[in-house]
């Protein structure tokens, strides 16, 4: 091995591909990112929609029909569309957000499904590279899944897990996660009270920070969102239900992972799964 690659084996990656080291003191990603996160004590001006949105219904008629319209434009009327093959229009119109769920056992299979099929690896043709069933900005892949179950087979109460794509297994990280704690920091306790299983997305920025700098963050948040979509549409597809969070206190979430600093790896997105139906 040559003493570059003996560096590069060693050091840290992200040490490596920053050169210098870490974005400036004043970064406009860092900024944004931060100015975007919730606090316990900052909802109210952090949310400012939310209590007029809920007292109207005017407005919330008006916010439902969310497009631009060009009424004065030429208008080409497309009508019913086609079938989608395989029953795929079927499966993307079933899915719904769980209002409440049921507290049932949720099968490791499903798990297994839901995480590999989601943002699992597979090796190419050359067998030298692997992609994921996600479009990602130089197939750098910066998010990682966690797993936090509450009634899932074969896993106790409270452990936390990391999806790893490569072993197509689940690592252990730590035990006796106050679950209740989970859901006050999703700002819907009785919602996820009885929720199966609890699978966060996080970014670890630099992945892909290194390649594309202050575009890298948009890329993050585009690639969470196709991940999301991947997981909601599976669970659908096996009759696991689901729902999506993306407003919850972030310095909360990221207490959970451990070591995440919520600047340079930070939760994006959670998603909730309850027992098969």
């Amino acid at each position: 091995m040559s003493s570059a690659a003996e560096a590069s084996h060693s050091a840290n990656l992200r040490e490596i591909v920053y050169n210098t080291g870490v974005p400036e003191v004043s970064d406009p990603s860092e900024d944004y990112f931060e100015a975007s996160k919730l606090t316990r004590d900052g909802l109210a001006w952090e949310t400012p929609g939310i209590p007029p949105l809920l007292q109207s219904p005017e407005l919330q008629k008006m916010s439902g029909r969310a497009s631009r319209r060009y009424t004065s434009r030429p208008f080409t009327e497309l009508g019913e569309p086609d079938p989608l093959p395989g029953g795929l229009d079927s499966l993307l119109r079933s899915r719904r957000s769980c209002p409440q769920f049921g507290g049932g056992e949720l099968s490791l299979n499903s798990i297994h499904q839901i995480l590999h099929h989601s943002y699992g690896a597979y090796p190419l043709d050359n067998g030298h590279q692997t992609r994921r069933n996600v479009p990602s900005g130089g197939a750098l892949y910066p998010l990682d899944l966690y797993l936090v179950s509450r009634n899932v087979e074969t896993l106790n109460t409270g452990e936390l897990h990391h999806f790893d794509p490569y072993r197509k297994g689940l690592a252990h990280i730590r035990s006796n996660v106050d679950l209740d704690s989970l859901g006050e920091a999703l700002l819907l306790p009785e919602v996820a009270q009885d929720a199966s299983a609890f699978i966060i997305i996080s970014a670890t920025f630099w992945r892909n920070r290194f390649k594309y700098s202050q575009r890298a963050l948009r890329f993050s948040l585009m690639e969470s969102g196709h991940v999301a979509q991947n997981l909601i549409t599976v669970a659908t597809s096996i009759n696991v239900q689901s729902r999506v969070f993306g407003g919850f206190i972030d310095s909360e979430v990221n207490s959970i992972l451990s070591d995440h600093n919520g600047v340079d790896d930070a939760s994006l997105y959670v998603v909730l799964l309850g027992a098969e139906t």
